[in-house]
């Protein structure tokens, strides 16, 4: 149940071992949205009645994003005053072919605040290996940054997004 638990939240936050060295990521915007207007960035809350390892590791998630964003120049607002709102979601899930075990994957999206319009996605995913669960910070690090280097720096109008691929780790 415990593997079970931190799986379903986090293997997605891909990070490197020695017999697999990369991962992929992506994005995607909405190319009509003036990403330089926004200045406040809205985080998902935790759930109420959360398992406490699931929380735990969300709150690590939510903290890596927030210290990113305000490296970009964004401000962390509540959701009530906040120009865009983040959704996120970690999870692992067997491989279609069998015996190419399971593949970690993080997703994040940003909606406008307003109107609730997605104008940002990123994902990245890797294999997933047991052993990563013992010290899961530096790999939201990771995940967390191949994702957010593909969002713009705050008063830039568009990211330097240039698909799909490899990332080296």
């Amino acid at each position: 149940m415990r593997r079970a638990v931190a799986v379903a939240l986090f293997a997605a936050l891909l990070g490197s071992t020695g017999c697999y060295s990369r991962f992929r990521a992506d994005a995607h915007l909405d190319p009509a949205f003036d990403f330089s207007q926004v200045r406040r960035i809205g985080l998902a809350q935790p759930l109420p009645k959360e398992p406490e390892e699931i929380a735990r590791d969300r709150k690590l998630i939510v903290e890596e994003i927030g210290r990113q964003l305000e490296a970009k120049g964004y401000e962390i607002a509540l959701a009530n005053e906040a120009d865009l709102l983040l959704i996120h979601h970690a999870g692992v899930h067997a491989r279609p072919r069998i015996g190419q075990g399971e593949e970690a994957r993080m997703t994040l999206q940003f909606v406008e605040a307003r109107t609730g319009r997605s104008v940002w996605y990123g994902w990245t995913e890797q294999k997933w290996y047991a052993s990563m669960e013992e010290d899961i910070q530096p790999e939201i690090e990771k995940a967390v940054k191949s994702l957010l280097d593909r969002f713009p720096d705050r008063g830039q109008e568009r990211p330097p997004i240039e698909g799909s691929g490899d990332t080296p780790t």
